[in-house]
């Protein structure tokens, strides 16, 4: 009975494990083509673009502000029940218990204009008022049109300013969402390679335990008839046993791969991901100083440093501003009337007036202002001189990740054929052991450089596509189709 159980536990076991197998779906992805599904559908893509749409919902508010605005506004049915202050016919006031009622409506249309910072607007309103008691008192007010406009002298133009604030941060959302996505497809890249690296080292490793198994018996008949030392059939069988557990560790490193670049791509959990070796870009040749001009006409940093260049200049003026000579122009016409009938209060209108000038003058400061202005001119300086430094940093980055695409894309060459050069040598060294021609030591020698070559391969392809996508992060260019990145998306 007890081997009847286990029996099933393992049937049980092996028939859920095909199952599943079975409702695996396999993709074999390019390197390409696991880039532009990263960018279409991984969770980091989503978010940058959500990003930028909230960026544009911003920046479509800031437009809107500037056009024409029309609002109605109301407060009706208004209540008031309590003691109001009355004057008396001879001129003394009395608090006498009043009901009143109360209603108001207004339709307004107003305009800012960033040009000069001022404002023009016009409106209409209509007012009642009541009285509820003996006397049953009833009040209208109308005023079917009035213009009204408020201008600044001689101060800031924060609309003006903030205009060319809105447009840049708007340019800078775009730009900011390609070198994220640009992040995600460098981001992809490394998990490409990283499960590339995985399958070829699992691959390796199965055809190392195959090798060594074969090796061990081999060894063993040998050793039975007294051709090679226990010493050599100790090392072939260390070298078994060691197969084996670099074989458990590939398929760990080897599952934790996969599942890594389906979490980056959004995969669902029934498909599993395959990789295949990339062709090397033929005849790949980028010129440092044209990258650097490419990456100063796209790349998200100048435009920053543009920004941080308008924000400083922005604090010197509204600083200077609020230490000089300022004024304020108020002024509107209409016209309006009163009735204690609706109908009275809209006939005959007749015109009202309103102009002011407010002037602010500082005339005792105690050096605040002086202080004041300095500090933001300082500031500014300091800004110009971060700028100039960061951009210096940028073209130098920038060139050296050229000269390290081109370092890495003849190393890859040089391995590719050391790769091939040492599954050649491995394989005529395999072959002359079986024979008996040369010593275990011989073989595992070249066992061991064969290994290296393909891991050096991988590793220098890996660090080319990485380093090319990093140049395409930085610079917003694509080097391989030679155009700006931008228009991708």
């Amino acid at each position: 009975m007890p081997r009847l159980i286990i029996f099933i536990i393992f049937l049980s076991i092996g028939t859920a494990q095909f199952l599943f197998a079975q409702n695996q779906e396999t993709l074999i992805l390019s390197l390409e083509e696991c880039i532009e599904m990263a960018k279409a559908q991984s969770p980091y893509s989503a978010m940058a673009k959500y990003r930028q749409q909230a960026s544009s919902f911003d920046y479509q508010a800031f437009r809107s502000s500037l056009k024409p605005q029309i609002n109605f506004s109301s407060d009706f049915p208004g209540l008031r029940r309590s003691f109001a202050n009355v004057q008396q016919d001879d001129g003394s006031p009395k608090f006498i218990y009043q009901s009143q009622t109360y209603s108001d409506v207004s339709l307004d249309l107003r305009q800012n204009i960033p040009l000069t910072g001022g404002n023009i607007s016009v409106f209409s309103s209509l007012s009642n008022f009541a009285i509820l008691d003996t006397n049953n008192f009833t009040n209208w007010r109308s005023s079917p049109m009035a213009i009204r406009i408020s201008q600044p002298l001689f101060q800031f133009n924060f609309l003006k300013w903030n205009k060319m604030e809105a447009e840049i941060n708007y340019d800078l959302s775009k730009l900011e969402m390609v070198q994220e996505l640009e992040t995600v497809a460098a981001n992809t890249t490394r998990m490409y390679f990283e499960l590339l690296t995985a399958q070829q080292s699992l691959k390796r490793a199965q055809i190392n335990v195959v090798n060594n198994d074969t090796i061990f018996q081999l060894s063993e008949g040998r050793f039975s008839v007294g051709k090679i030392a226990e010493n050599e059939l100790l090392q072939s069988q260390l070298n078994q046993m060691n197969a084996r557990t670099s074989l458990n560790q590939a398929e760990l490193a080897h599952k934790r791969a996969i599942e890594a670049l389906k979490i980056q791509l959004g995969l669902e959990e029934h498909i599993t991901v395959e990789a295949f070796i990339p062709d090397n870009p033929a005849n790949l040749e980028i010129d440092p100083e044209y990258a650097v001009e490419e990456a100063r006409k796209h790349s998200l940093t100048l435009r920053q440093n543009q920004l941080s260049q308008l924000q400083a200049e922005r604090n010197v003026k509204v600083a200077k501003s609020n230490n000089r000579f300022t004024a304020d122009i108020n002024a509107s016409f209409g016209l309006n009337q009163t009735g204690a009938t609706l109908e009275e209060a809209i006939q005959n209108p007749i015109d009202q007036e309103f102009f002011s000038v407010g002037i602010n003058v500082p005339i005792i400061q105690w050096g605040g202002g002086k202080a004041e202005v300095g500090a933001a001119l300082t500031r500014q300086k300091e800004t110009q001189a971060r700028i100039a430094q960061s951009e210096k940093e940028f073209d130098n980055d920038i060139y050296f990740q050229v000269m390290n695409i081109k370092q890495l894309y003849m190393q890859l060459a040089l391995s590719g054929k050391a790769d091939t050069v040492a599954s050649r040598r491995y394989e005529i060294t395999k072959n002359r052991y079986l024979i008996g021609k040369i010593s275990i030591q011989d073989l595992f020698i070249a066992q061991s450089e064969k290994d290296r070559a393909q891991v050096e391969y991988i590793s220098n392809l890996s660090a080319f596509w990485l380093a090319l996508a990093n140049l395409r992060a930085s610079t917003l260019f694509d080097f391989v189709r030679m155009q700006p990145i931008g228009g991708d998306y």
